[in-house]
C-alpha cells in the first residue's frame, strides 16, 4: 500500500506509514458515514471536508 502523503510503500495491513507516520486506516465521514480513503480531504459521497 502506498502512503497517500509521501508515497512510500508499506506492508499490507499497516496502520501507519513507516516513513512519515500518516494514518493508513480509513475513517468515516462525520456527516454521512461513508468510509474515507486515507489521505482524502473531502467525502466522495457528500462533499464534506474530512477531518
Amino acid at each position: 500500500m502506498a502512503c497517500p502523503s509521501c508515497r512510500a510503500a508499506n506492508t499490507p495491513g499497516a496502520r501507519f506509514c513507516q516513513q512519515c507516520g500518516t494514518s493508513l486506516t480509513p475513517s468515516a465521514c462525520a456527516q454521512c458515514g461513508t468510509t474515507l480513503q486515507p489521505g482524502a480531504k473531502f467525502c466522495a459521497q457528500c462533499g464534506r471536508a474530512a477531518g
